[in-house]
């Protein structure tokens, strides 16, 4: 199954989120506020590019209808 430059996409935005909430040091140890905001703003992306990714990913590869097949 070849791999559509789509999902090659969605791959790249989910990894690049999960290498940014994972940063070693950063935030600054102890700064709660900074913490605070560095986590939302991965959660956002994380659920954005997953979200947006399967709806797209969908539209591409539309699923059958069992009624259909009978």
């Amino acid at each position: 199954m070849k791999i559509l430059k789509a999902e090659k996409i969605w791959l790249a935005l989910c990894v690049l989120g999960y290498l940014f909430y994972n940063l070693p040091g950063f935030p600054k140890y102890g700064d709660m506020r900074m913490c605070i905001i560095h986590g939302v703003i991965s959660l956002i992306w994380v659920w954005a590019a997953n979200y947006i990714g399967v709806a797209i990913i969908n539209k591409i590869y539309r699923l059958k209808d069992q009624n259909e097949e009978k």
